[in-house]
């Protein structure tokens, strides 16, 4: 299997995490869509990514590999505005996509995989909505 630059690993990472085209990252190679299968961490483990060309078989295997940090409250407060509004939530860091769970209809969590910020948001449902608590 060929490899990419590390600038052209970035860029192809950042299109993945980040972009704001509705385009799928394509090779800088051969300009085919690129495929990205991820693997996501069991305990300690870091996120992976694995990022294939099906054309000319290019590729590379992304890791996380910066500590886990939690957001501030604003930071969580704002993912947390987003998810109510049916916005797609992205990272107030570097503006990444992030996953979105909820947990028993009041906690939802958000996690950023490329800075691997996170943190849980309490939510409360009712007259109080705009309520929350943050752990």
């Amino acid at each position: 299997m060929s490899s990419y630059t590390d600038p052209e690993r970035e860029e192809i990472l950042l299109d993945y995490f980040g972009s704001v085209s509705e385009d799928e990252p394509l090779c800088p190679d051969c300009g085919e869509v690129l495929e990205f299968q991820s693997h996501y961490p069991s305990g300690d483990s870091p996120y992976r990514l694995q990022v294939d060309c099906p054309d000319c078989h290019a590729g590379f295997i992304w890791e996380q590999d910066r500590n886990r940090e939690d957001w501030t409250s604003i930071q969580l407060s704002y993912c947390l505005e987003r998810f109510r509004q049916g916005d797609t939530p992205r990272c107030p860091v570097d503006d990444s996509y992030i996953v979105c769970t909820e947990f028993t209809g009041v906690t939802v969590e958000f996690r950023c995989p490329y800075c691997n910020r996170s943190g849980r948001v309490r939510t409360s449902h009712g007259p109080s909505a705009q309520k929350r608590q943050v752990d």
